[in-house]
């Protein structure tokens, strides 16, 4: 179910079947449709992402009212606001499918 992440994580280290089963434990697997927004301004995002297929992108709305990408998650790649994520503090910007 999560052979792209595993893969992905046995570049850097070596896992055991025993380390395997614990990850799988805590994962899950979502399906985003095209254009969906996964969070948006005023959350608190408490989610890493992966993203085994397809591209997400993050983004803000500048002073001009235009969108301002800041960055994409590509396939087999990670992607979150990492500033809400590890501070516990609200979005400042939508991230999408």
């Amino acid at each position: 179910m999560h052979k792209a992440l595993f893969d992905h994580i046995q570049k850097f280290i070596s896992l055991e079947p025993s380390d395997i089963d614990k990850l799988e434990s805590c994962l899950e697997l979502s399906k985003i449709k095209k254009k969906e927004h996964i969070l948006e301004e005023g959350q608190i995002c408490n989610i890493m992402y992966f993203v085994v297929k397809g591209c997400m992108r993050q983004y803000i709305i500048n002073s001009k009212g235009a969108e301002q990408t800041l960055q994409f998650g590509i396939e087999n790649w990670w992607i979150t606001d990492y500033l809400s994520y590890h501070n516990h503090i609200l979005q400042a910007f939508t991230c999408r499918q």
